[in-house]
């Protein structure tokens, strides 16, 4: 099993920016928050060395090329999730994963056009993260939702998936 730093490095190795992420919660570790995120390897070993229980956070938006969907059933996400998928059809096969509070983050390609999405210049706990004493599953980054339909998303859903 991969340490969350060989995790950090692997996520940062296909371009998207980590930032290590306080133990068992979603705020970042660094003094500048998502600003301190990077791919770069040497600064990405020296967080993890502090601390090895960090959890992992990636920078969406522009600075790692991805956009993140919330579907917060807290909030009502759920209900516009189904709405949207029911109007547009089901979205393909992607990276997703589950979070701690009991919702889905979708991935897609990061669009200069989305701006209503609530995770568009944000962070994004990962999984080997715990959050609430909840471990989040693994992304795939070979299934990334196409730009196409990270615009599709939000054009016809211009409100934030809660």
């Amino acid at each position: 099993m991969l340490t969350k730093a060989e995790a950090a490095l692997t996520y940062a190795s296909w371009g998207w920016h980590v930032i290590p992420v306080v133990p068992n919660g979603k705020i970042p570790a660094t003094q500048h928050g998502v600003k301190d995120a990077t791919t770069d390897p040497e600064q990405i070993a020296i967080w993890w060395a502090q601390n090895p229980e960090f959890n992992i956070g990636i920078a969406a938006g522009v600075k790692s090329g991805i956009v993140v969907f919330d579907v917060d059933p807290r909030n009502g996400g759920e209900e516009s999730w189904s709405k949207w998928v029911e109007a547009n059809g089901d979205v393909p096969d992607g990276p997703m994963q589950l979070t701690a509070g009991g919702g889905q983050h979708h991935i897609g390609t990061y669009d200069p056009e989305i701006r209503s999405c609530k995770l568009v210049d944000g962070v994004i706990c990962c999984p080997m993260a715990v959050i609430s004493s909840r471990t989040l599953r693994p992304l795939n980054p070979a299934l990334i939702i196409g730009k196409h339909l990270a615009t599709r998303l939000m054009a016809s859903h211009r409100s934030t998936f809660h």
